[in-house]
């Protein structure tokens, strides 16, 4: 029940303050990567062109420092069942702070952001909405093969509920694909290259599975 108000007031929270500034009749053009800056001075002047600078400022700060606490500890916890080399699952004696871990995220991210902000905003839904999508076609086979498992909450329509759903983050990826497929990455081509980065990570999670067999078998 929460989730049904949860969905709708988030969607609200993003749509509105579009649809308000929509009618403003400001200049299309304005709305571009960094424009609510500019669309505050027109509307406010520098005051509040500044204030709108800073509030981005933090609020980019924040989500850098959640995204770095969460997303550091995934490469640890990976490595800790097997799926990434033991080297990323070495945690600093004093802090338990996954030491490899964060200084690889790090470096991988400050490469990445030379790509520019559109191209790593295009990279990451691709990236991402494949991920997503395997746990929605997760929960298709899992309806077919076994559809009276025991689970907290269930999706209705029997098959044609889990498909319906699935329908539009499809719908998304699709055009996340179109699009990347016309950026360039060093030359190569946008799709190229994130099909690359996956399967590298799929080469990755072989060699170690196979180490962490070897070693078990030992």
């Amino acid at each position: 029940m929460v989730m049904l108000w949860a969905v709708p007031m988030v969607t609200l929270i993003y749509v509105v303050p579009i649809w308000v500034m929509s009618r403003t009749g400001i200049d299309f053009r304005l709305w571009a990567t960094g424009g609510w800056v500019d669309i505050a001075r027109v509307l406010g002047g520098t005051t509040l062109a500044t204030c709108m600078m800073l509030a981005g400022a933090i609020s980019n700060v924040g989500t850098f420092n959640s995204l770095v606490l969460s997303l550091t500890r995934l490469p640890a916890v990976m490595a800790e069942d097997g799926y990434l080399p033991r080297i990323f699952a070495y945690r600093n004696p004093r802090t338990m702070v996954p030491v490899v871990s964060l200084l690889t995220c790090a470096v991988l991210w400050t490469v990445f952001q030379g790509l520019g902000f559109l191209k790593v905003v295009i990279f990451d839904v691709l990236l991402s909405g494949a991920n997503v999508l395997l746990e929605f076609f997760a929960l298709i086979i899992l309806r077919i093969r076994e559809p009276g498992l025991a689970r907290p909450f269930k999706v209705p329509g029997g098959i044609w509920g889990p498909l319906a759903i699935t329908v539009g983050p499809l719908a998304l990826i699709v055009m996340a694909i179109r699009r990347t497929a016309e950026e360039k990455v060093a030359n190569m081509n946008g799709l190229a290259f994130c099909a690359g980065l996956v399967v590298v990570g799929c080469v990755i999670y072989w060699i170690s599975a196979r180490s962490t067999g070897s070693r078990g078998r030992a």
